[in-house]
């Protein structure tokens, strides 16, 4: 089961372990071990139009995505396993509307998607992960 660390995300890179032993003599030897954290799921590839979005996620396991944002129709997917797949997520009447207008500027819309992937097992937490998508 993964938990999320006190500033954020398990999932957004590797943990430090560091730890030290202190013998009779006094000599003191320590080490910094790079822990990788495994059952995360990925986004492994993404695209936008001026009215969707289309990201590939990865999940470790069965379980239930969720992704969502601003100006985005949140979109609950189940998967069956440990799979890829493509999911579609549509703007909302109101960012598409502020997506012409920016264009009309020449400038983009970004939008931070949550991708949240929850196991299938019992007990299990949702782990989030976060993708910025440019609206053009």
């Amino acid at each position: 089961m993964l938990f999320r660390s006190a500033n954020g995300s398990l999932c957004e890179g590797s943990v430090d372990l560091s730890s030290s032993i202190r013998a009779q003599s006094g000599k003191v030897v320590s080490h910094i071990a790079k822990i990788a954290v495994t059952g995360c799921p990925q986004v492994t590839a993404h695209r936008t139009t001026s009215r969707h979005a289309t990201i590939t996620v990865k999940t470790p396991a069965a379980g239930i995505v969720k992704v969502s944002g601003r100006y985005l129709r949140a979109t609950t997917v189940r998967f069956a396993g440990a799979i890829s797949r493509k999911l579609r997520i549509r703007l909302t009447k109101a960012g598409r509307a502020l997506v012409r207008r920016l264009h009309a500027e020449h400038r983009t819309l970004r939008v931070r998607v949550s991708v949240s992937f929850t196991a299938r097992a019992r007990g299990s937490a949702a782990v989030p992960i976060y993708v910025t998508l440019a609206f053009r």
